[in-house]
């Protein structure tokens, strides 16, 4: 019989390739498996005649300090959007983010008292320490966005229909926790997307440990000490489950959690002729919005997305879209960036049943099964972003590293 591992990492996510590298490092024995042929998780990237579609629209914050830690975020050669937003109003179009001019008829759509009492919680949470901000009332984002603007307009009209796309989630009800994270590194770090797809973060955290990943295993059971697996037993003294969290659950006998779902159409434009480039996400507050949280060019931004004469537009609906009416999302997709449907082809149509994890409470407890030596790392249990998923994964590794020191080998 083979010597057990120190561990066996379950899952080759962020989590799972974060988890890994810094036990590796540390010069532990380790087995990373995954029943995929890539590593990545939820983070892919298809070329497609010429074209790079992620699976789902996605950016990455060059802020986000777990992620700093472990990546070398020059090598991304991040294309950045502008900090702001194109936003449909019934009467007309407005943006703020590309010109001071725009930027100053945006704000007028709104009330001013509003908007300083928005900016004075902006700045709050970016100056809070980490216990501060957590020392707050873990209402829902939408709760505490009214308390904070007192101003229904300014949180229906602009702060939900841009926050639905990054929650994921129609009303808001998602904590207030990472409503303030979001808010926080929106306004230290410029998101974007990497010159080679979203598929680059992952590709670079495989760096050093390639030799022990090994994928095409799908995991069937998780015990103490030994992962049962389509290709037979693992045996191990830690075992890390960093699977997405309906998996996880599924392994460990845990409930499921409630996830969001996201379908995204990616359209091509060739011989552009209509529409700014803005570089700015675009969403719809008007009284009856379309059936799409949000729109973007990528190419106004990343060049290297789509062939030589073309353009790519990456548009996103909440939930599991499978009877849709195309002509609709290329009409509202037109609206959102003034571009001709006439000119849109669908180049591709990702539907992501599980997301992002949507939680309003505290589920650390239920995750911990440190004690039969099955360690979790989940954005579930940090924060549901491509941060949560880095830090988690360092937080086990360590977890595991601190308990070999006490045991002294």
């Amino acid at each position: 019989m083979s010597k057990p591992l120190d561990v066996v990492v379950v899952g080759a996510g962020l989590a799972g390739l974060t988890a890994t590298r810094a036990l590796v490092k540390a010069g532990l024995n380790v087995k990373l498996i995954d029943s995929a042929d890539r590593v990545g998780g939820r983070i892919k990237t298809d070329l497609v005649s010429g074209f790079q579609l992620d699976h789902g629209f996605q950016l990455f914050n060059p802020a986000y300090p777990a992620a700093r830690k472990v990546l070398n975020i020059s090598e991304l050669e991040l294309k950045k959007f502008r900090k702001g937003i194109r936003l449909v109003l019934d009467e007309e179009i407005v943006e703020f983010g590309r010109n001071p001019s725009d930027s100053w008829h945006f704000l007028q759509q709104f009330d001013k008292t509003a908007l300083l009492n928005f900016t004075k919680y902006l700045i709050a949470t970016v100056a809070l320490t980490a216990d501060a901000r957590k020392s707050r009332a873990n209402v829902s984002a939408k709760q505490a966005l009214l308390g904070a603007c007192g101003d229904d307009d300014l949180v229906e009209d602009l702060l939900t229909p841009f926050l639905a796309g990054v929650f994921l989630e129609a009303n808001l009800d998602v904590s207030r926790r990472w409503l303030d994270e979001v808010l926080r590194y929106f306004v230290l770090g410029s998101p974007g997307v990497p010159k080679y797809g979203m598929k680059e973060i992952p590709t670079q955290l495989t760096r050093g440990i390639t030799d022990f990943i090994q994928l095409n295993t799908m995991a069937t059971k998780v015990n103490t000490n030994s992962v049962e697996t389509s290709e037979g037993m693992i045996s191990a003294k830690n075992v890390i489950v960093a699977t997405d969290p309906i998996t996880a659950a599924s392994l460990l006998a845990l409930p499921n959690p409630k996830m969001s779902s996201v379908t995204t159409w990616y359209f091509s434009i060739k011989h552009r002729n209509r529409g700014p480039k803005t570089k700015l996400l675009a969403v719809d507050g008007s009284t009856n919005p379309g059936p799409l949280v949000n729109s973007v060019v990528l190419t106004d931004a990343a060049r290297s997305y789509a062939p030589t004469g073309y353009d790519l537009i990456a548009s996103s609906a909440l939930g599991m879209q499978d009877e849709f009416d195309l002509s609709a999302i290329k009409t509202h997709t037109a609206l959102l960036n003034t571009l001709n449907p006439a000119d849109l082809e669908l180049i591709a149509t990702y539907q992501i049943p599980a997301a992002l994890p949507q939680t309003n409470y505290d589920v650390k407890a239920i995750y911990d099964l440190e004690s039969a030596q099955i360690f979790v790392a989940s954005d579930l249990i940090t924060s549901p972003s491509i941060n949560g998923a880095i830090e988690s994964g360092k937080q086990v590794a360590d977890r595991i590293l601190l308990n070999k020191l006490a045991e002294g080998n």
